[in-house]
């Protein structure tokens, strides 16, 4: 085309332009249209095989995470264990006349497993939360400030839940542990006399007092379980709110065309995102 040409198409109307398109397009070839389209196939190449590079290295980078944590946090155990024995030990006769057989049980062996969650899991994933929520915030405020200030407008709802929560959780653990402390107790000190229990025939007594106490640690865990129950749909009916706050305020952005449709798509699909990780985040403060 001529210069003048392009300058008269340009500024065109669409029936003009249509009308020029048939009576002088061309038709391409096969050949042609592969010469064309060969650069896009090469494209589309290149992108699917860094993709597959990344799920790759995603794949063993996670695996060496996995064995590297577990690996370390079993160390730790084992040498927390191997303290806590030799500090046994080293205490009193009055201690062990005071202090159950179950209880120490219980120290030695559960209540180091629940601290090699703490360093094979929990502060892993705390790392990660964080960034996750922090990068949220950032992205979504670089893209539009005022759509992210409304998705953060329940935001101070979420932090009395969580601390509630927290409130709630650490109760309801702590009577578990207490329960499974009695319940350990129990069985340790009466298989150990339970030739006396057989000679005083006082066996259905103490099945109804182990009764009694596996009730106990069956409601601690019921309750332990509730509270997760009920927190995890009340962060959600926050996110759902939240979520009708950015549809809202952003279907009138777009009809008043002050907000685009594609970064209405954007602010939808991260505040789906941005919540998961503040559940993730209260629910390890077990």
């Amino acid at each position: 085309l001529s210069s003048e040409e392009c300058d008269a198409l340009k500024n065109a109307d669409s029936a003009t332009l249509s009308s020029y398109v048939n009576q002088n397009a061309v038709l391409l070839t096969r050949d042609d249209l592969k010469n064309l389209r060969h650069y896009d196939f090469a494209g589309i190449l290149k992108a699917a095989a860094l993709y597959l590079l990344l799920l790759l290295t995603g794949f063993v980078l996670n695996a060496l995470d996995t064995w590297i944590l577990q690996k370390m946090g079993q160390e730790i155990i084992y040498q927390m264990r191997e303290e806590v024995f030799t500090h046994i030990h080293s205490l009193s006769l009055n201690f062990f006349n005071n202090t159950p057989v179950g209880k120490l049980v219980t120290r030695v062996s559960n209540d180091t497993e629940a601290v090699n969650e703490l360093f094979s899991t929990i502060l892993v994933k705390l790392f990660k939360n964080i960034v996750k929520i922090i990068g949220y915030a950032v992205v979504m405020l670089s893209i539009n400030v005022k759509m992210a200030l409304v998705s953060f407008a329940l935001l101070p709802l979420v932090t009395v839940l969580t601390f509630f929560f927290r409130f709630m959780s650490r109760k309801a653990y702590e009577l578990t542990r207490n329960r499974i402390t009695d319940l350990n107790t129990f069985l340790s000190e009466h298989l150990s006399g339970m030739k006396l229990i057989q000679i005083f025939a006082r066996e259905e007594e103490k099945y109804a007092q182990f009764e009694k106490k596996s009730e106990d640690l069956y409601k601690a865990n019921w309750r332990e379980v509730m509270t997760f129950a009920i927190f995890r749909p009340s962060i959600y009916l926050v996110s759902v709110l939240a979520m009708m706050l950015v549809i809202g305020t952003g279907s009138a952005g777009v009809l008043n065309q002050t907000l685009s449709l594609g970064t209405l798509f954007i602010f939808i699909t991260y505040i789906s995102s941005f919540f998961d990780p503040i559940k993730e985040l209260a629910e390890q403060f077990g």
